[in-house]
């Protein structure tokens, strides 16, 4: 086959997965916040109370990486390099930050396969940067 008769094609959507089919059981990550993210946390769930919505009832990924807290419904705010050094997402209803699993299969990845020497500080950035 050559490269001119060669038609691209985009591939066909897959299933939306819900936040809470991807989050883990026993999570490695933190619960323990430092003041400013707990402060972004803070102000995101007071966010999600003023739309109504009770954010221990139902999952919202709040990004308390960026100056002002982005809550999302069932899915998360857009993963970048940069929110695994600056506090992440936080997960309203399990009460932590994701873990580097989540984030792995909130860009496609087949957490179960992988295996890295990589440091969860690299490999988050490696995944915002996917």
């Amino acid at each position: 086959i050559s490269a001119r008769s060669f038609m691209f094609q985009f591939p066909k959507p897959k299933k939306r997965v819900s936040l809470d089919d991807m989050i883990e059981i026993a999570p490695t990550a933190t619960t323990t916040l430092s003041k400013w993210s707990r402060s972004r946390t803070d102000k995101g769930m007071a966010k999600i109370r003023q739309k109504g919505y009770d954010p221990k009832e139902e999952m919202w990924a709040i990004d308390i990486g960026s100056s002002v807290p982005h809550p999302m419904r069932d899915c998360l705010p857009c993963v970048t390099a940069a929110r695994r050094y600056s506090g992440g997402h936080f997960l309203s209803t399990v009460n932590r930050t994701t873990t580097i699993n989540e984030l792995l299969m909130a860009q496609g990845f087949c957490a179960d396969l992988m295996t890295t020497s990589m440091s969860d500080a690299k490999l988050g950035e490696a995944i915002g940067n996917a």
